[in-house]
């Protein structure tokens, strides 16, 4: 962690399958606190197929089924890990979050332990480097709307998402 750190003391690492490797962040790093960002299934899996992941590890994103059946393996574990490792992950929905954002990033600034700053409410401002698919993103305003973007595309889907359930 110190490597990949720069000296940096928190890390944060958000790639869409991390979610596999829960027992390990636990055993391997016991004060590591888990963000578990809950969002719709069905805007869940559209932001992933619409992305451009140059990972082979994310190549079920490319096929539309794959995305619904891999979002279902998703569910099954994350409800395994809830069970087995709750009291270490801590569940933010994406939709309460973008609908209460003060109150929802207070309450996760208190479980991580760390000291509010009003620079919280505005994570747009934040000049530090970014090197995730979604680094343009993160330079926009917190905004609704972003769950809903794949229903311009619905009558094209063929009931492909129809059988999803969020967590």
């Amino acid at each position: 962690m110190s490597k990949l750190s720069n000296g940096a003391l928190l890390v944060t690492d958000k790639t869409p399958h991390n979610f596999r490797f829960i027992p390990l962040i636990c055993a391997a790093l016991p004060e590591a606190k888990i963000i578990h960002v809950q969002r719709n299934a069905i805007a869940t899996c559209w932001s992933n197929y619409k992305q451009y992941f140059a990972s082979k590890d994310l190549g079920y994103s490319y096929n539309l089924k794959d995305v619904a059946s891999y979002y279902d393996l998703y569910t099954d574990l994350m409800n395994l890990w809830q069970s087995e490792y709750g009291d270490r992950i801590y569940n933010l929905n994406y939709e309460t979050l973008i609908a209460d954002q003060d109150n929802e990033t207070r309450k996760l600034i208190k479980h991580l332990g760390l000291t509010w700053e009003d620079a919280c409410l505005s994570p747009h401002k934040n000049k530090r480097s970014v090197r995730t698919a979604s680094q343009q993103q993160v330079r926009k305003k917190i905004y609704k709307g972003s769950s809903d973007a794949w229903r311009k595309y619905e009558p094209y889907l063929n009931g492909v998402f129809d059988s999803l359930t969020s967590i």
